[in-house]
């Protein structure tokens, strides 16, 4: 006959073996997920990828074009752009630096899916453009299957600590490498 606590310790093994195998999920590197590409060195900066579903209104776009110097724009084009983007998922990457930093701390870029066949930046601006400081979905890049949006940094108000902006920062070491994935 066996020694039972041998085999007892060697039962334990395989069930603790398994037990690590089924439920160790390693943290996802973010950077294979999305529609976006970043290079950034992880040290100096931590990146969350979240989503939300996109529900833009009339009164949001109106608002844009008459910031942007139309002060009477055309109703039917902005209830296209409703109706063609309501309910859509946008990715949102929140870029935050590690050092000291004063707010706002996260530089934001948002991709959203490119329903009307945009072909330039300027047809995406012509319908989402963004004339105010510290808009949060200024047009950036665009192609067959996407939009990138970037967030703006606050108006430029500065606490005076003397401590840099943290989503200037962010914005200073990811914008050079954002693109989308092929």
């Amino acid at each position: 006959m066996k020694n039972p606590i041998s085999l007892f310790f060697v039962v334990m093994l395989v069930v603790a073996a398994f037990a690590v195998f089924m439920f160790y999920k390693p943290e996802p590197d973010l950077r294979k997920m999305g529609p976006l590409t970043y290079e950034v060195d992880d040290s100096l900066v931590s990146v969350e990828l979240g989503g939300e579903v996109f529900v833009p209104t009339i009164a949001e776009f109106r608002a844009m074009k008459q910031e942007c110097g139309d002060p009477d724009p055309d109703n039917r084009r902005l209830s296209e752009l409703v109706d063609a983007f309501t309910g859509e998922q946008m990715y949102r990457y929140r870029f935050t630096p590690f050092a000291p930093h004063q707010d706002p701390g996260t530089f934001i870029v948002s991709v959203l899916s490119n329903k009307f066949g945009y072909e330039s930046l300027e047809t995406v601006r012509a319908d989402f453009d963004q004339c105010y400081a510290g808009g949060d979905r200024y047009p950036r890049d665009v192609n067959d299957d996407w939009i990138m949006f970037v967030g703006g940094c606050g108006t430029g108000f500065s606490d005076d600590s003397g401590l840099p902006i943290g989503c200037m920062e962010a914005f200073r070491l990811v914008s050079p490498t954002l693109g989308f994935r092929e």
